[in-house]
């Protein structure tokens, strides 16, 4: 007989499977197109920005995880994601027009 049953964690795992009913297909379609441009871009980057940003926004490591990762200084890890940031803009904007 089957366990009908489900732990804490196993109903977590089933609700965050559901889609999102406040969230219309087309707006999960352009979510995902965002996503998509937006990774296109990271990757035209040159390494020195394009490793800081994956790390701390895709990630989620902290600005010291960074500096021992890639052995730099964290005010340098945070200048280039600075500069980062910028770069990208302007590679969203000349690939995919205003952004």
């Amino acid at each position: 007989m089957k366990n009908v049953f489900l732990s804490t964690e196993e109903k977590e795992n089933e609700i965050s499977n559901y889609p999102d009913k406040n969230v219309s297909i087309e707006e999960d379609f352009i979510k995902g197109s965002r996503n998509k441009k937006i990774m296109e871009c990271v990757n035209k980057l040159r390494d020195k920005y394009r490793i800081p940003i994956l790390l701390f926004y895709f990630k989620d490591l902290t600005y010291t995880d960074i500096s021992q990762i890639l052995d730099i200084p964290v005010g340098t890890v945070k200048s280039r994601l600075f500069q980062g940031k910028i770069l990208l803009k302007k590679l969203m904007e000349d690939d995919y027009g205003s952004y």
